[in-house]
């Protein structure tokens, strides 16, 4: 059995990692048209990237739309969306 830390292939050595520090961007995707704006992904966002639209959609909703650059795809909004109609991307940046 190899001791834990010790890497095989450096004979014997101790192996060392560093961590690194994973920054994300994340954006949202919204289906507007089935959004009904109950407001739930706004309250349960981190950053502050959504607010409810001045527009309304054929249903006469104020639909959620993401706004500014400070989303970092934490997928909150989509989890607690009770019509899944959030889409959320993330990229490691």
């Amino acid at each position: 059995m190899i001791p834990s830390g010790i890497c095989p292939a450096n004979k014997g050595k101790t192996q060392t990692t560093k961590q690194h520090n994973m920054a994300f961007k994340g954006a949202i995707e919204i289906d507007t048209q089935k959004c009904k704006g109950c407001s739930v992904c706004i309250d349960n966002c981190p950053t502050g990237s959504i607010q409810l639209s001045k527009m309304v959609n054929s249903k006469g909703y104020h639909y959620a739309e993401m706004i500014g650059e400070a989303c970092v795809g934490c997928s909150n909004c989509g989890i607690v969306c009770p019509d899944s109609v959030i889409t959320v991307y993330r990229v490691k940046i």
